[in-house]
């Protein structure tokens, strides 16, 4: 992993892993965001070209939510 100490140290390893992802969808972007956390170089390829709205609205659970809150998104969420 990124974030282990090899020749390095746990914050700036020696080496940085790039990681794909097929689809951008919630969980390809959730994801790339984890991976992103982790300090994996992450791209994210996706087969439309235009996203568009599918449904008005998204459940999201207790775990889901406190996810989102850890990574810091959760204020941004409210401004959709």
């Amino acid at each position: 992993m990124p974030n282990a100490e090899v020749n390095g140290t746990a914050a700036n390893p020696p080496y940085k892993f790039k990681v794909i992802i097929i689809g951008a969808g919630l969980g390809g972007c959730a994801t790339a965001m984890a991976m992103h956390l982790q300090g994996f170089d992450v791209v994210i390829y996706e087969k439309i070209r235009k996203f568009q709205r599918l449904g008005d609205s998204l459940g999201l659970g207790e775990n889901a939510l406190k996810l989102l809150k850890r990574w810091g998104i959760v204020p941004q969420m409210w401004h959709c």
